[in-house]
């Protein structure tokens, strides 16, 4: 039975990621994957769920949207690489943006589109991420990991909408400080296995590789 070893640093359990959301920790527990998919003849995407908790640590409330996605995934050699932003791998996500509903952005955040989280209070969900992994280290295949052990992080893009968060962050200021600007997740140690029984998934291959059966 495969299954990756998961973690996070032991003396430094509660995130302390330097965020350009000031005041925003984001806690983040990857947990046991779900799938292995080939990713043409020399790589494969592992898909893991990921526990993920926004809290709030300011001590005015904050305002938070509901339907939170990540923009980057950022893999490391270390806690310390990735604090001095020397990353492995960094995969761009094009960030969900939607025009959301009008009775969202009324006069006061709508509760079905935002949280307001009062000091302490956090906003826990779950997402899936893929991390693509080259079966031989040796070789070169653009856009993945080597196996073995890694120091991973995810980026939230927190406003997912097309409106302008400005805008309403000056409307809503009565109901707290509205969260527009990314947030980084305290780094989770991960280990990649080198060769996992894989299925197809139909995934296409990384541009400069062929389709595994030619």
């Amino acid at each position: 039975m495969l299954a990756l070893a998961l973690g996070q640093n032991p003396d430094t359990q509660k995130p302390v990621a330097a965020n350009e959301a000031t005041g925003v920790e984001v806690a983040a527990q990857i947990l046991p994957p779900n799938r292995f998919c080939e990713f043409g003849p020399k790589a494969y995407i592992v898909y893991f769920p990921i526990d993920i908790t926004v809290t709030n640590a300011r001590r005015t409330p904050i305002i938070v949207a509901r339907r939170l996605n990540v923009q980057r995934l950022l893999v490391g050699a270390s806690v310390n690489d990735m604090d001095a932003r020397k990353y492995e791998l960094e995969i761009n996500s094009a960030p969900l943006r939607i025009f959301g509903q009008s009775s969202d952005f009324g006069v006061q955040p709508s509760t079905m589109g935002f949280m307001t989280l009062k000091h302490n209070q956090g906003y826990d969900f779950t997402i899936v991420q893929g991390v693509p992994v080259r079966l031989n280290a040796a070789d070169s295949v653009p856009g993945t990991a080597a196996s073995g052990s890694h120091v991973l992080s995810v980026e939230l893009a927190m406003w997912p909408y097309t409106r302008d968060p400005v805008a309403m962050a000056g409307q809503w200021s009565h109901y707290g400080d509205l969260i527009f600007s990314p947030a980084v997740s305290f780094p989770m140690t991960v280990s990649l296995p080198a060769s996992p029984p894989l299925e197809k998934c139909g995934l296409l291959p990384p541009k400069d590789q062929p389709p595994k059966d030619q």
